[in-house]
């Protein structure tokens, strides 16, 4: 039993973690060449825009697409077709009005959001015109909902991937012929090619053709509204702080540093977004089913924790050892800046690891107060924090706000999901945990001591170790023989799914 749900989520990591390095691959080109066109304050605004976008678009979503997920989750883990054929339909008519309602909204105050975000109003055309993504991104929320109750995990990583793609193949030639003036045209191309991918495979989803009641659909957008309230008060705190922090830079650094902070953040978010993106995808579906089950909600609460440690530490090693390279690799010297801020983002990204399931396991459960009370003390601390940065500190500290905030967070948030359902660490999370941070230490410790070929070696040492204890004890978990059985299995998976396979040496 063990063996097998370790399995699911190794699979489920696998899936979007394939998903995510197609995506980082596109990335990398793309963010290499807008990087030497636009410069950091290119950058920078393209960040800030973005972040518009994002906090207009979960306002306006009010949390349906989470709460669409439960919905669905929940009907389809009873095999209630109807229930499932009725909420998908109220869904997207919700979501097509509420596109409409933010995209309106956002153009009215797009004076207001310029000064805002950049102290002034020059820039509110651009918010006028990204007003549009912001429909787009309510109305793709919804089939994403649909994907992702259903469990589509394969759909919902093509719908990554189509994203990846129209950014790169659009974004080059539009930055390279208007430069800044192409942003706006970017930023639109990228939301719309989202929005189309997850329409096409949200149609290929079998779901029932039902006829509902108006009083049906209502019971049912109740319901919706109810779980969306909970989840649009903590869905927006996490990305008004995105928002926030890009602001406060922005406005109190210049568009130079909002550059290098973003470039600093998209980093800090490369290696382990796989596994945060498996976790929710996945693993808040599934753990909903059992939400009744207080003994199998938490040790499927350790068991993804596990998994998510084994294979986020390493990158977090690797980051901080690296972080330098990586930022020339993703960008250019002109954003050497990005790794002082990288390495004190680090730590806070291993509590991350850790915050995330339990974060899931509460609102699986239903504790809506609990699940917001963790999220707004997280975002009240990294905002202020960011504030006092920002005026008072060089750049590169201010990747201490969201390490402080997350370190803050951890225990608040276990002692509320050990009160909503008994909920303890195991004693092997325990050591992963305190050996993580011990590598981290060590790694800044040699940073601070060392230099040239000494740290080098050093440092590959500790991650070379650590690496490979992660991946044994990821093959035990699972029940595979040794190592080379989990990698043959994950092989045969995507060759069954993809067609794409490697023939063995003499095959």
């Amino acid at each position: 039993m063990e063996n097998s749900s370790h399995r699911q989520i190794l699979k489920s990591s696998a899936i979007i973690g394939g998903s995510t390095v197609i995506t980082i691959a596109f990335s990398i080109v793309r963010t290499k060449v807008m990087a030497i066109l636009l410069g950091p304050s290119g950058i920078g605004l393209v960040g800030i825009l973005d972040s518009i976008i994002q906090l207009a678009r979960t306002v306006a979503c009010l949390g349906l697409e989470s709460s669409g997920v439960r919905q669905i989750a929940e009907a389809n883990g009873k095999s209630d077709q109807r229930s499932v054929a009725i909420t998908v339909l109220c869904l997207r008519k919700i979501c097509l009005l509420l596109g409409a309602v933010g995209a309106v909204g956002l153009f009215f105050l797009r004076y207001r959001v310029s000064e805002w975000s950049f102290g002034d109003r020059t820039h509110a055309g651009a918010v006028g015109w990204v007003s549009i993504a912001v429909f787009f991104g309510v109305v793709s929320a919804g089939q994403n909902a649909l994907l992702q109750g259903m469990r589509q995990i394969w759909s919902l990583a093509v719908v990554k991937i189509a994203g990846a793609v129209c950014a790169l193949v659009f974004s080059v030639p539009i930055v390279y012929f208007f430069g800044t003036e192409g942003i706006v045209a970017y930023l639109l191309i990228v939301y719309l090619s989202v929005l189309l991918a997850s329409w096409w495979l949200a149609r290929k989803v079998e779901i029932q053709r039902e006829t509902a009641t108006w009083r049906e659909q209502a019971g049912q957008v109740r319901a919706l509204m109810k779980w969306g309230v909970v989840f649009l008060g903590t869905a927006s705190i996490a990305t008004f702080v995105v928002y926030a922090g890009r602001a406060l830079v922005s406005r109190n650094m210049g568009l130079d540093a909002t550059g290098q902070f973003q470039a600093s953040v998209a980093l800090s978010e490369i290696y382990v977004g796989f596994i945060l993106s498996a976790m929710g995808t996945e693993f808040y579906p599934r753990l909903t089913a059992h939400a009744g089950d207080n003994n199998v909600c938490n040790r499927l609460v350790n068991e993804q924790m596990s998994i998510s440690l084994l294979l986020g530490i390493p990158g977090i090693l690797v980051t901080l050892l690296f972080g330098a390279l990586i930022i020339q690799l993703f960008y250019s010297g002109k954003f050497l800046h990005a790794a002082d801020i990288l390495q004190w983002q680090m730590p806070g990204v291993l509590m991350r690891l850790a915050t995330w399931p339990l974060g899931i396991g509460l609102a699986a459960k239903g504790c809506s107060k609990s699940f917001f009370f963790a999220a707004a003390i997280g975002g009240v601390v990294e905002v202020l924090l960011l504030k006092f940065l920002t005026n008072s500190c060089r750049l590169e500290f201010v990747g201490l706000a969201s390490t402080i905030s997350n370190c803050v967070v951890l225990p608040i948030i276990t002692l509320l999901l050990c009160r909503a359902s008994g909920f303890r660490w195991t004693s092997f999370n325990t050591l992963l945990m305190t050996c993580g941070a011990l590598a981290i230490a060590s790694m800044f410790a040699f940073k601070a001591f060392l230099s040239g070929l000494p740290l080098f070696s050093t440092g590959v040492a500790v991650i070379a170790g650590f690496s490979w204890y992660s991946v044994h004890k990821i093959a035990g978990l699972t029940g595979y023989s040794g190592v080379p059985a989990l990698f043959k299995d994950l092989q045969a998976r995507i060759l069954k799914k993809t067609g794409i396979g490697f023939k063995a040496a003499g095959g």
